[in-house]
């Protein structure tokens, strides 16, 4: 059986790896390259906790350790560290938050203010949520050790826009796994533009031990002298918005106020009208849609990425 996927980002790539792994041949399809799409431009946060009130997401331990597992894979394919293993934390940015900091988790611990001041000094927050298990992915070094063992696995890719879906004929399954591509196809989605700051860290500043979250948030990268801050959500890009994001960030963590920006990474995502979680539907014989991943694509990407492919094994 031979399936195209259409679509090299966090869901085309999930999917492609773990239909290889049944036994199902996969050519990928994307005009803009591997990651060249919204998910090379994420920040990479990945944490079962995003909520505004820190809500535990459906399913979050199948889906940490589906995302895990698939780190773990790209990190051996590319011989290197794909992502930061070393935690998340949340800040309280109002009252409502610092109550809900302080509810009992069961993977995660809140934080008063005497803890908050004696790890990160800079901050301004009093509450927090310190989350262990969180993991900060760098983007370009996931996606592409992650696409190195889906090639040592058989895996095919064409650099080239699907127009028509009948140009996939030959194939025995299609699936449409990309994101604001897919606005033509009149799907369930609205798109949401993203911009994030590439920033370099001052040079007698002492590095974060992790990513931070509060009223947008830092993400620790691949280069330990650069930083993103993100991130935007609006109906267009704005370069101005974009670079609003140093003093939005400094709200909580002052520091952001000074860095050098390097460059602004964008990206447009596209988010489920009917909820948070993504989208697997057949629209057709043998043909299937994985987009509205949103917000919470790093979190489900590995998850749903496999059991869309277990799916398309069990009918064929």
């Amino acid at each position: 059986m031979m399936v195209a996927v259409v679509g090299a980002g966090y869901g085309g790539l999930s999917l492609c790896w773990h239909l290889l792994q049944l036994g199902i041949g996969v050519t990928l399809f994307d005009a803009v390259g591997v990651g060249g799409g919204a998910s090379g431009a994420s920040t990479g946060l990945l944490h079962p906790y995003p909520a505004k009130l820190a809500r535990r997401s459906p399913r979050a331990d199948e889906a940490m350790e589906a995302a895990g597992e698939l780190i773990a894979i790209a990190e051996h394919a590319l011989g290197g560290p794909v992502a930061s293993h070393s935690g998340i934390v949340r800040f309280a940015m109002n009252e409502e938050q610092t109550k809900a900091f302080q509810e009992p988790f069961s993977d995660a611990a809140s934080l008063d203010e005497e803890a908050i001041r004696k790890r990160f000094p800079d901050v301004t927050a009093t509450a927090g949520l310190w989350i262990p298990r969180g993991k900060t992915i760098f983007a370009g070094p996931y996606l592409k050790g992650l696409w190195l063992a889906c090639e040592q696995r058989g895996a095919i890719f064409q650099g080239r826009r699907i127009e028509n879906l009948e140009e996939l004929n030959d194939f025995d399954g299609i699936v449409l796994a990309s994101g604001a591509d897919l606005e033509r196809f009149h799907l369930p989605v609205n798109p949401r533009y993203g911009q994030a700051l590439l920033c370099r860290w001052p040079n007698e500043m002492e590095k974060l031990p992790c990513s931070l979250i509060g009223y947008g948030h830092l993400s620790l990268t691949e280069d330990p002298d650069l930083c993103l801050l993100g991130s935007t959500y609006e109906n267009e890009f704005d370069l101005k918005r974009a670079l609003s994001l140093r003093d939005q960030i400094g709200s909580f963590y002052p520091p952001a106020r000074t860095f050098e920006i390097i460059d602004v990474k964008r990206g447009i995502r596209m988010a489920s009208k009917q909820g948070v979680l993504p989208i697997i539907q057949q629209i057709g014989p043998s043909r299937w849609v994985f987009t509205g991943l949103g917000s919470r694509g790093l979190l489900y990407h590995g998850l749903y990425g496999k059991e869309l492919a277990q799916i398309i094994a069990q009918r064929s």
